[in-house]
């Protein structure tokens, strides 16, 4: 097979598996999106306490609260200032989906649902990242 068609072949393979894989993580992004966007959209705010942390896993804090007396759990970053200075038995403020609790975050859903927007630009420029590199390793090479 001649070099260029060679070279043709890689270029449209290569920039199908980026298109794939951008769309795959834009998809992942859209789902946890949705959530978020269901914390804005209803949502109540309650107390919960720190049961657990693990500062070496991006500073998870684990928590408790209760609606209409069941137990629901979650875990996020953003309970505490730092992770290391969570205590156990603290209380923190929670957010959570009127219809789902099991859909909670601690802190401001607000802030969260937006980090969301900002990863599709992100994707975005990681995709086009991509393209460039696999044309460049699919040039044809002058010597």
């Amino acid at each position: 097979m001649p070099s260029i068609e060679r070279r043709i072949i890689l270029r449209v393979l290569f920039s199908l598996l980026v298109l794939a894989l951008v769309t795959v993580l834009a998809g992942v992004n859209h789902h946890f999106q949705r959530d978020a966007q269901a914390l804005v959209d209803a949502a109540n705010r309650v107390e919960a306490v720190i049961n657990n942390k693990n500062c070496s896993n991006a500073g998870l804090v684990y928590y408790t609260f209760a609606v209409d007396g069941k137990e629901f759990r979650g875990a996020s970053n953003a309970c505490v200032a730092s992770c290391a200075k969570a205590q156990m038995g603290e209380n923190v403020m929670v957010t959570y989906a009127v219809e789902n609790p099991q859909n909670s975050i601690c802190g401001s859903a607000e802030q969260i649902a937006s980090r969301f927007n900002a990863n599709y630009y992100a994707l975005f420029v990681v995709g086009i990242g991509l393209l460039v590199v696999v044309f460049y390793l699919t040039r044809r090479k002058t010597v």
